[in-house]
């Protein structure tokens, strides 16, 4: 309830399409989508993604926040072959926003990767796996433990 009346107040004074009334929709979403563990939310995440890259620019951070969750969640369900355009869709924008080596890039790279696996690109798969393993092992060196997972 906090955060529906706070983007409310958001919308009415800076208004719906500004970068705070997104900031403030996604974190309303993440709690209504139990952080986008819910299936069924996924075309809600799709949504805030698509209409904050029509308002912000397709390189904005709500933009790329909004599209890895609808990612992960298809990636985690199974769904892996579903999440391929929201994966680049959020690896694009958290590439100019966060940095390519951003943490948060990264799960997006790895994403990608998981869609073109499941979409049958096995080598493009394996190209953006192999890209994120090596960023990752540049940024947090190779015995990190975040790098020896992947």
């Amino acid at each position: 309830a906090e955060l529906s009346s706070l983007l409310a107040d958001v919308q009415r004074t800076a208004g719906a399409s500004s970068s705070l009334a997104y900031e403030v929709r996604l974190r309303l979403l993440e709690a209504e989508s139990e952080q986008g563990a819910r299936t069924d939310r996924v075309e809600d995440w799709r949504r805030l993604a698509n209409e904050a890259s029509a308002d912000l620019g397709p390189e904005h951070k709500v933009v790329g926040e909004a599209a890895l969750v609808a990612a992960q969640t298809l990636v985690f369900s199974g769904q892996a072959h579903a999440a391929a355009d929201d994966a680049r869709m959020a690896h694009r924008a958290l590439s100019a926003t966060l940095g390519p080596d951003h943490p948060t890039t990264l799960r997006a790279l790895t994403a990608v990767a998981h869609g073109l696996r499941a979409g049958g690109d096995g080598e493009g798969a394996l190209k953006a796996m192999a890209e994120a393993h090596t960023l990752q092992q540049a940024r947090l060196g190779p015995d990190h433990p975040d790098t020896l997972f992947q």
